[in-house]
């Protein structure tokens, strides 16, 4: 059931393990979440049973190693106490993961609470080369973290319409990007960054993603205007993308032809 969720190459992907610390349904603060946040929790645990992979509960403080890579543990919900996890979101797990002597830091959807006590527990420690922006750019970590985390380069894994109307919002986003010399959206091409980090190395797959227009629409309510697709699309063959690819949204558009 864990493949389902790989819409692309999914047979090309074996899980040897999963990772986590969830949160579960009967949290007394589950009265505040979404009915979405309320349907997943049990669905995940459920997941969890029913999987062959092998599971791993992980805890703040502990350190595991994937082959080269290392992860070290920086949160859990089990930090927040005695906050209870109002917003789902702050259920995530925090890892820093190293890799060739680079740093990477990984938040998910941490949210306000869990910067609280990142921020806290860690400091200046946590300065990183890579950062991944929490919760997509939405209200994640706060600009103090940010700062703490002082990353050369900044990961949006968000879609480029919710990224123009998060940045003049977020006063975090703007602060990542002030600190980075070089920042990424996912919806712009998949990033290719190599462990041991070089900037220059950097690549954008210029084949490996696209904006969903449906999915953006089913999700936010959202739509580009016909001109605004047209020059995405454009923006994407000039990368070198194939408008023909299987990993394209299935309803590329229409409200206007190429």
């Amino acid at each position: 059931k864990f493949m389902d969720f790989l819409r692309y190459n999914r047979y090309d992907v074996e899980i040897e393990g999963i990772y986590s610390n969830l949160i579960p349904a009967d949290n007394k603060a589950s009265e505040f979440w979404d009915p979405e946040e309320k349907r997943l929790a049990p669905k995940l645990f459920k997941m969890l049973e029913e999987t062959d992979i092998p599971t791993y509960k992980i805890h703040t403080g502990q350190r595991f190693y994937i082959r080269n890579l290392c992860f070290d543990v920086m949160g859990t919900h089990e930090d927040i106490y005695p906050h209870t996890v109002k917003d789902y979101n702050d259920s995530s797990c925090m890892v820093m993961m190293t890799a060739e002597g680079s740093r990477v830091f990984i938040p998910g959807d941490a949210s306000a609470l869990s910067s609280v006590e990142l921020e806290k527990r860690y400091g200046e420690t946590l300065k990183c080369d890579v950062v991944q922006i929490s919760h997509h750019g939405h209200n994640g970590l706060s600009k103090r973290a940010y700062e703490y985390l002082n990353a050369e380069v900044a990961v949006f894994p968000i879609t480029r319409i919710k990224f123009d109307e998060e940045y003049p919002r977020i006063e975090a986003n703007r602060r990542a990007i002030e600190l980075a010399k070089a920042y990424y959206i996912t919806s712009d091409g998949t990033v290719k960054i190599p462990l041991p980090y070089s900037l220059d190395k950097i690549e954008v797959l210029p084949d490996e993603t696209f904006e969903d227009f449906g999915k953006i629409n089913r999700l936010w309510r959202y739509d580009y205007t016909g001109e605004r697709k047209a020059e995405l699309y454009s923006m994407f063959t000039q990368r070198g993308g194939d408008l023909n690819a299987t990993n394209l949204p299935a309803e590329p558009d229409s409200k206007f032809e190429m």
